[in-house]
């Protein structure tokens, strides 16, 4: 079974190599006359169909003759790729095959068979058109659109019905949501979700896929529901799963997805944290994961080559926002992570800024004339926490790993170390050296986040400094707890 597998890889091999001497050779037959017909005078479009017929086949990774799908685009004219300036015709990431724009796929790494069989189509490109080259895209050269619903083409949106709650109560729950749970969890711009949550009761579009706010919004008001005080604790369940029904029948996991898409998982994740669901969690966490790659957040380039400093910020608060629920259910659970470490620090952190403090239409985030922070940044505790819980991705590794994976790299590591040399620090170092990154990173925290006694809370001043001062109370208290 091996042997036909390698048989059918390496005839595959052959078929493309064939394919690329046939190109070359019509490249240099064209090349020959330069009025572009043959020296018995015949078009030169004759040769480019016999070229097409000849190659009108190849052979599947499975050894079975298959059409290919590049034929008819092969050896376009000057004519046809001038009118196709911004072609992005990307590839299916596990079998090569074209499948359409590069927005319904997603983010493909280097090592994917769609970016092979890429670089074989420019190469062959190149050679036949030198001059048009460069107007060939490989799948990610445009970065994914991510925040754009990518499991289908864009289209004129589809009118939806949808529930929401008396208007009252709708403004209370999403109030509660940036008093609680957003200072907390920053994985939302405010802003843009307050004028989208508005246009829901105008009637007018929203900025983005209306189905996928919907199911933001409604995350939003099922996670509200379990933290508000004027429901009892016994009808809070009831209230939120009105809501979650809603989500559940507007989600659709089967899509690339968005932003948004990633954005509601994390959310899912944080109320099903909240009811005492533990695989609704983990399952939510792993799809925000999953989604967030395939978008390329976890690449630094994703978010660097936006505009827009606020939704740089927002996409990297977003991947550590999955890194940080990765470490929580792994931690909480018992179970592996799924980010490994060298992957979640690749992404900066997001800087402490609020998005009100990023102006709008700011190139570049950081920058003194970008931003406008007088007042302690509640995005602090986020930043911190991420830093907290890197220690615990430590601690995770160094005191829970299964003894045989422990047994595993000690003989890796004793096979590359000097002779006498100890392969892994023993118990007593490594307790000390987690204690020394613990008063490492609280001798980092900021002034406001060790304000952890209700004595250091400062309650003077207007209502919306008030707020503040309590807002971050909580945060410092939260965070001595963890």
């Amino acid at each position: 079974m091996s042997r036909s597998k390698g048989q059918a890889a390496r005839d595959y091999v052959l078929g493309l190599e064939r394919r690329i001497g046939e190109l070359t050779e019509f490249d240099r037959d064209r090349h020959s006359d330069g009025d572009g017909h043959t020296a018995n005078g015949v078009s030169a479009s004759t040769s480019t169909s016999t070229s097409r017929s000849a190659a009108a086949t190849l052979p599947s990774p499975d050894g079975q003759p298959k059409k290919s799908e590049t034929g008819p685009r092969s050896a376009p004219t000057h004519a046809s790729q001038a009118s196709r300036p911004g072609d992005d015709s990307s590839t299916n990431g596990m079998t090569g095959s074209t499948i359409g724009n590069s927005y319904r796929t997603g983010f493909f790494g280097t090592s994917s068979a769609g970016n092979f069989i890429s670089q074989v189509r420019r190469a062959v490109d190149s050679r036949i058109h030198p001059d048009h080259s460069a107007t060939v895209s490989s799948v990610n050269e445009t970065g994914p659109m991510v925040f754009h619903e990518t499991g289908q083409a864009r289209s004129a949106p589809p009118v939806l019905d949808y529930y929401l709650p008396a208007r009252k109560r709708a403004d209370a729950l999403l109030d509660l949501h940036w008093s609680i749970v957003h200072p907390l969890y920053p994985y939302l711009d405010k802003a843009e979700t307050i004028a989208d949550y508005t246009k829901l009761w105008t009637g007018d579009s929203v900025k983005y896929d209306e189905s996928l706010f919907l199911c933001v919004i409604n995350t939003v008001f099922a996670l509200s529901s379990q933290l508000d005080p004027t429901i009892s604790p016994s009808a809070r369940h009831t209230t939120s799963d009105r809501f979650l029904q809603e989500v559940r029948r507007l989600l659709d996991l089967w899509s690339t997805g968005s932003v948004r898409t990633v954005q509601t998982c994390l959310l899912l994740a944080q109320y099903f944290q909240s009811t005492n669901d533990p695989h609704q969690c983990w399952m939510f966490v792993s799809f925000a994961i999953r989604i967030a790659q395939s978008l390329g957040l976890h690449l630094p380039e994703t978010s660097h080559q936006l505009s827009s400093s606020r939704q740089q910020q927002l996409l990297r608060r977003i991947w550590h926002g999955c890194v940080f629920m990765d470490r929580v259910v792994a931690m909480t659970y018992g179970r592996p992570t799924m980010i490994d470490r060298s992957v979640a620090t690749a992404v900066p952190l997001p800087l402490g800024l609020d998005d009100e403090a990023i102006r709008h239409g700011s190139s570049r985030s950081g920058e003194a004339s970008d931003v406008d922070q007088p007042v302690p940044s509640m995005v602090d505790f986020f930043i911190h926490s991420l830093k907290l819980y890197d220690i615990l991705q430590i601690i995770l590794a160094e005191f829970y790993l299964p003894q045989s994976r422990k047994d595993n790299i000690s003989r890796h590591q004793g096979e590359q170390l000097a002779p006498g040399s100890s392969p892994l620090p023993d118990a007593a170092l490594s307790i000390l050296d987690v204690d020394r990154k613990l008063m490492g990173w609280e001798r980092q925290l900021p002034a406001h986040l060790r304000r952890y006694s209700i004595s250091d809370q400062v309650g003077n001043g207007s209502g919306a400094e008030s707020a503040l001062s309590g807002i971050l109370h909580r945060q410092a208290v939260i965070l001595r707890q963890r």
